[in-house]
């Protein structure tokens, strides 16, 4: 069996491992299912509600036509787009708001490396809707494609490091399981929790810098149409940057397990051996032997 210091040495850092897993693993599904808590961890959100779709969609003759000769104001809602919309590294959520709450009604199926493209997001939903609506229909400023690039390799970048992390943090939690009765195991696990920090740090860092870069390009170029981009969610980004924080705990308690406690308890033979005399214990009389004369 091992000491007492080293079940200690080496549990702390296999709960912090486990959470730190936990934690990614969390942050990483956000988006991909219609239920809660999941369809509210979101990187980015997209508020629909006062878009103004006479400036969004200014080339489609039907609408345009409509609007000349009834003279009434049409809603985003009214030809099909959803108030607000989420999104995820898997994909996007979208819903109403309901009672002055955000209420996810629908979520798109989990796509790798899945990358926010507004264009593509709202010419789906207004083609689902009453009309017949093509990315040519759309009213968007020039930056847009350019924006959309850069997004492409920074969300690819997330995604990666994001499930490189995780798959580390599973790999560090295994190995410190194996790692109670072995110290060389202990140092294979610290590589594996080094990787899952790593991956944490990095891709915490470059969500938080890209999505708020997105917000603030977005809304540059969206606000004349009513539409506008939030981080009022701190879910994820709360997520990801507590799962680096633990990651960055189980090295430091890793390193620690390499060189500390014993991995098994010494025997009652090795023990004894090393017991120092006591005082009261007297040494055996050797008796004196005449030599013999031949």
């Amino acid at each position: 069996m091992v000491s007492v210091v080293r079940f200690i040495v080496v549990l702390i850092p296999l709960i912090f491992s486990l959470a730190a897993l936990v934690l990614g693993a969390l942050a990483c599904a956000g988006s991909t299912k219609n239920a809660s808590p999941i369809n509210h961890i979101y990187e980015f959100k997209l508020d629909m509600t006062e878009v103004d779709i006479t400036k969004l969609i200014t080339k489609n003759t039907i609408l345009g036509a409509f609007t000349s000769l009834s003279g009434v104001t049409i809603s985003g809602s009214d030809i099909g787009l959803s108030d607000m919309y989420t999104i995820g590294q898997w994909g996007y959520c979208k819903g109403d708001y309901d009672d002055g709450e955000y209420k996810p009604s629908k979520c798109s199926d989990p796509q790798a490396m899945y990358v926010f493209d507004p264009v593509k997001l709202l010419v789906e939903d207004l083609t689902s809707g009453t009309l017949d609506i093509t990315s040519d229909d759309l009213s968007l400023p020039e930056s847009v494609e350019n924006n959309r690039k850069q997004l492409k390799i920074a969300s690819k970048a997330i995604f990666i490091t994001t499930i490189i992390g995780i798959v580390a943090s599973a790999l560090t939690f295994l190995f410190t399981i194996a790692s109670f009765c072995s110290h060389i195991i202990s140092f294979i696990s610290t590589i594996f929790a080094i990787i899952a920090f790593l991956g944490y740090v990095i891709a915490a860092a470059a969500s938080t810098a890209a999505f708020n870069r997105v917000k603030t390009k977005f809304n540059d170029a969206y606000s004349e149409y009513g539409m506008k981009g939030t981080l009022d969610n701190n879910r994820f980004y709360g997520l990801i940057w507590a799962a680096t924080g633990l990651a960055l705990i189980v090295v430091v308690l890793e390193v620690l397990a390499i060189c500390c406690g014993r991995t098994k308890k010494k025997s009652s033979k090795e023990a004894k051996s090393q017991t120092p005399p006591s005082p009261n214990e007297k040494e055996p009389f050797m008796g004196y032997q005449e030599r013999q004369v031949v």
